[in-house]
C-alpha cells in the first residue's frame, strides 16, 4: 500500500470527518473519498492484494503528495494498530477526544439513525452493570468501550512512539478549527498558510423522523441483505456507500438529539471519573473538564 503519512484513528463521533475533510483540501495532501479506510479493519479488504486496496482509496494519489487517511475505528483495535504499524511504521497518528458522556451518546444518535438499536439512551446504565461479561451485547463495545480511551492510548503507544501521536479535544476543535488544521499542516511539512473551507459542516448529527425507516434502511444498505448481492457485483462501493447515504437523508430532521438527561450525566461521570484520570496521567491531557 502506498506510505500513509498520518492516520486519523478515532475517537468516533469526534469530529474526525470534518478534520480529514478539511486536510484533504490542501493542495499537496492526497486522501480517500470515503469517510473511512477499511483496509486495516475489514477483515475480507486485509486478506486480499494491497494493490486492490490502493485503487480502491488512492486511484486519485498526486504522486509527491503527503497522504492522510481515516477509520473512526481503528483505535478500538489493536491487531489492526499493529497491522497499521507494521506497514507504516513512520506514520503519524491523530486521536480526537471527546468528553466520553457525548461521545456515547451521540453514538447512540448514530446508531438509532442507522436503525441498529431499539432501546432509548437510559438503557446505558443496564449495560454498563453487565459490562463486558455479556458478550452478545454489542451495546458495551460501541457505546461505553469506545469512550474508555485509556485501554486504547496505551496500544496506541505501544506501536507508535510518543512524538509520532497527537491528541486533540473535539471542544478546543470545535472553537478553532483553522488553528487545529495549521498544526497539521506544519506537522506534516506541508504549507501552512493554506485556509481550508472550515465553514462546512461535515457529518452533523440530527434526529430521525421515523425509526421504522431507519431499520429498513438498514436492512437495504446491508451487504447481507438479498437484493443487495446482484447489485454488488455491477455498483462500486463509492456508489453503494452514496447510495445509502442519500436514502438516510430523507429520514433526517433539522432537529438536534436532546441532550443527555441530568440523571444519566451524573451516573455516567461517575462511571468515567477514574478512566479519565489515567488518560491524564498517561498523556498530559486535561480531562477535568469532562468532570464538571
Amino acid at each position: 500500500m502506498k506510505k500513509i503519512d498520518l492516520m486519523i484513528v478515532g475517537a468516533q463521533k469526534a469530529g474526525r470527518t470534518s478534520l480529514k475533510n478539511y486536510l484533504g483540501e490542501h493542495p499537496n495532501i492526497s486522501t480517500h473519498d470515503q469517510k473511512e479506510i477499511g483496509y486495516f479493519v475489514v477483515d475480507e479488504e486485509y486478506r486480499e492484494r494491497i494493490e486492490k486496496a490502493d485503487e480502491k482509496y488512492f486511484h486519485d494519489y498526486c504522486k509527491g503528495s503527503t497522504l492522510i487517511a481515516k477509520n473512526a475505528m481503528l483505535y478500538a483495535h489493536t491487531e489492526e494498530l499493529k497491522s497499521l504499524s507494521k506497514c507504516n511504521p513512520q506514520c503519524k497518528i491523530v486521536i480526537m477526544l471527546r468528553n466520553p458522556i457525548d461521545r456515547m451518546y451521540r453514538a447512540f444518535w448514530m446508531e438509532q439513525f442507522y436503525g441498529s438499536v431499539k432501546t432509548d439512551c437510559t438503557a446505558m446504565q443496564e449495560v454498563i452493570a453487565c459490562g463486558v461479561r455479556d458478550t452478545r451485547d454489542r451495546r458495551y463495545e460501541i457505546f461505553v468501550g469506545m469512550s474508555l480511551y485509556i485501554n486504547h492510548l496505551r496500544y496506541i503507544y505501544a506501536n507508535f512512539p510518543k512524538e509520532q501521536v497527537k491528541i486533540f479535544s473535539f471542544k478546543g476543535f470545535k472553537k478553532d478549527l483553522l488553528s487545529y488544521c495549521k498544526e497539521v499542516y506544519e506537522w506534516l511539512r506541508v504549507s501552512f498558510d493554506f485556509q481550508p473551507a472550515t465553514h462546512v459542516v461535515n457529518n452533523e448529527t440530527k434526529k430521525t423522523q421515523s425509526l421504522t425507516y431507519s431499520r429498513l434502511t438498514n436492512r437495504i444498505v446491508n451487504n447481507n441483505y438479498p437484493i443487495k448481492k446482484p447489485i454488488k457485483k455491477v455498483v462500486a462501493a463509492s456508489a453503494n456507500h452514496k447510495l445509502g447515504q442519500a436514502l438516510r437523508g430523507i429520514n433526517k430532521t433539522e432537529k438536534r438529539p436532546d441532550p443527555v438527561p441530568a440523571d444519566m450525566r451524573t451516573y455516567l461521570k461517575t462511571f468515567f471519573e477514574p478512566y479519565n484520570k489515567y488518560v491524564q496521567q498517561l498523556t498530559g491531557f486535561d480531562t477535568e473538564l469532562w468532570n464538571q
